[in-house]
């Protein structure tokens, strides 16, 4: 078992020391194995680092709430929201550093907004798409201009008598 840990945090296994706050060695909590463990067996030194509260957190919270010994008395309980809150936070940076470093474009959903939906239905100059020719276009703006007949025309034939037996 070792423990190293370089102030200059060149190594992977001394920045998850540093995001520990497990920098000395006689109070240390990982082995440099371990550490490298969770190193190989995560995406990044920020959910590596977040194992390892998790792992702090789950020790903590098993413990006897208070632990007194002479005058020494350490509470566990507020150890284990300490590590809790560590896990949330390294987590979080560890979810946004990946998302950085993807490079993926955000995606986009929708396009226009409703002025310029409004300016491009009512701009004759542009060409409908394919599967809205033929059909009636109703004016949010003009209600008047619109050709009600046509489109009465439109549901007549679709439910005429041809179609169904009505009596």
């Amino acid at each position: 078992m070792s423990f190293t840990y370089d102030p200059t945090l060149a190594d992977e296994v001394s920045q998850v020391r540093f995001y520990l706050d497990d920098t000395i060695e006689d109070f240390a909590d990982f082995q440099d194995e371990e550490i490298q463990y969770l190193l190989d067996n995560n995406r990044n030194i920020f959910y590596a680092a977040a194992e390892a509260a998790f792992r702090l957190y789950t020790s903590y919270s098993k413990r006897a709430t208070i632990s007194e010994v002479d005058d020494v008395r350490v509470e566990w309980r507020s150890k284990s929201a300490e590590m809790k809150a560590l896990y949330e936070s390294l987590k979080k940076k560890a979810k946004d550093t990946a998302t950085d470093k993807s490079k993926k474009a955000p995606i986009f959903f929708g396009g226009l907004n409703k002025d310029t939906f409004d300016a491009n239905r009512s701009d004759d100059s542009l060409t409908p798409r394919d599967f809205t020719k033929g059909t009636p276009r109703f004016n949010n703006r003009f209600p008047e201009t619109t050709d009600l007949d046509s489109e009465f025309k439109m549901w007549n034939t679709a439910w005429s008598s041809d179609y169904y037996d009505i009596p």
